[in-house]
């Protein structure tokens, strides 16, 4: 069984504190690099395990506001077109 965190999803939840081995803090920022995810990490190099603090940047709720934005107007169109 895969252990997960829940992300946060409202814009006022910003930051995830996510204490995890070092191999594991490896993996998942190299994963939000390589997707380049407006995602900013940082290592709290305290206890143990240290904690991947993942913080969520204003581009990302831009994108997401964005996303939002170009599928309502799919929807209106595709209702147009088919008559609705």
């Amino acid at each position: 069984m895969r252990h997960t965190r829940r992300i946060p999803r409202r814009p006022s939840e910003r930051t995830l504190e996510w204490p995890l081995a070092e191999a594991r803090r490896k993996h998942v920022k190299d994963q939000i690099n390589a997707a380049e995810l407006p995602v900013r990490h940082e290592i709290w190099k305290f206890g143990s395990p240290h904690t991947l603090v993942l913080t969520k940047t204003d581009e990302l709720f831009q994108r997401e506001a964005k996303a939002r934005k170009d599928a309502a107007a799919s929807l209106e169109w595709l209702a147009a077109a088919l008559g609705g």
